[in-house]
């Protein structure tokens, strides 16, 4: 399907707005109604006829389970099995067929159109060509110039009527397991969504996770992409994806000095103050995703030259 005739829009009744089911929502969870509208617009662009499967509803728009009971209980929205389909969708919407059907016919208009305008093209350009006068000369000097335009003619023709018209290559899908999000991608996400390095992994494996168990397995470079910004911007601040930031007591950094307590790493030091300074640092290495090694050295480094 072409890009632009994904455009479209989705219908709700002017009296939405007053309708009792609505007037629930905006006193029980008022986002209940942001979300409705969503389900609304993917079932529009999507043309599935009111129905979100549930993987559209965890995945793409991590609704949470309270809101879409809600929605189930005003009768916004039917429970379908594993799926959900908006309560008379069809009663204000065109269904799937009938867009395509609509399509359809602009798409042999539009070739009607464009078609005419070339033909209309060549004959102008006959005509020009026939109109080219000649001055007064020999009669082979005459048979000459006719002959050129003779042959400037028919190339004409054939270069306007042998041009291949080839459609445009719909983007090639590809698995999971060979999707890599682009660097771009992951600065973008990490600057906007203020996370580390670290923690992006930990999403972007989440995320792998998630879908892995899901049917659908290839998609568009394009689409992975805004899936898992999608994913990356409801899932940053659950806890199962918040990564250790690591302190100069911390059992990390005292793994990596080789010590199981600060006093034990003090007691190294005639200041002991100086033990904590190079706990610190080491810290500060960590956080940065140096390995232990790494860390304790360039700290030291940094203290002792």
């Amino acid at each position: 399907m072409k890009e632009q005739e994904r455009y479209g829009y989705v219908k709700l009744s002017n009296a939405f707005w007053r309708n009792g089911k609505t007037m629930t929502l905006l006193r029980v969870n008022p986002l209940a109604i942001a979300y409705y509208t969503l389900l609304l617009a993917y079932c529009s662009d999507n043309l599935t006829d009111g129905v979100i499967p549930d993987i559209a509803i965890r995945g793409v728009f991590a609704i949470p389970d309270e809101v879409m009971d809600l929605l189930v209980e005003v009768h916004l929205v039917d429970k379908l099995g594993e799926s959900f389909r908006i309560h008379d969708y069809l009663k204000w919407n065109l269904s799937g067929s009938e867009i395509e059907q609509e399509r359809a016919v602009r798409r042999e208009q539009a070739r009607k159109r464009k078609q005419k305008q070339r033909d209309k093209e060549a004959a102008e350009s006959d005509k020009s060509d026939e109109s080219v006068s000649v001055t007064p000369m020999s009669r082979s000097s005459h048979a000459s110039v006719t002959q050129r335009h003779a042959q400037l003619r028919t190339k004409n023709l054939e270069l306007r009527t042998n041009i291949p018209s080839f459609p445009k290559p719909l983007p090639s899908q590809v698995p999971l397991d060979q999707y890599e999000p682009p660097e771009d991608l992951k600065k973008e996400m990490m600057q906007e969504c203020k996370i580390s390095a670290a923690a992006f992994a930990l999403l972007e494996e989440g995320f792998r996770g998630w879908w892995s168990e899901q049917d659908e397995q290839e998609k568009t470079r394009g689409q992975w992409d805004r899936l898992l910004k999608g994913w990356i911007r409801k899932s940053k601040n659950r806890p199962e994806y918040q990564v250790h930031k690591h302190t100069w007591a911390c059992s990390h950094t005292l793994h990596a000095l080789g010590v199981t307590s600060t006093a034990e790493l003090n007691a190294q030091f005639e200041e002991p103050t100086r033990g904590n300074q190079l706990a610190q640092q080491v810290a500060t290495y960590l956080n940065r995703g140096e390995s232990e090694d790494e860390a304790v050295t360039r700290a030291q480094e940094q203290m002792f030259d």
